[in-house]
């Protein structure tokens, strides 16, 4: 049914949603997007642990 989308393509859509991001974003506008959220969610900063660690990963999906 969904044939055309592999884990990949839905990861990526997924770590875009959770940044608020376009899914063709350059580089530098991903790391952006994650400084921002990280300022906003980082558990040193009154944050939550478990959305910072979906971040991270938003990050590293995007990067990689």
């Amino acid at each position: 049914m969904l044939d055309f989308l592999t884990k990949n393509s839905v990861d990526a859509a997924a770590a875009c949603g959770l940044l608020g991001i376009a899914l063709n974003a350059k580089p530098e506008q991903i790391q952006q997007a994650y400084i921002f959220k990280m300022r906003q969610y980082h558990p040193d900063l009154g944050g939550n642990e478990y959305l910072a660690a979906q971040i991270n990963w938003a990050r590293d999906v995007l990067l990689s």
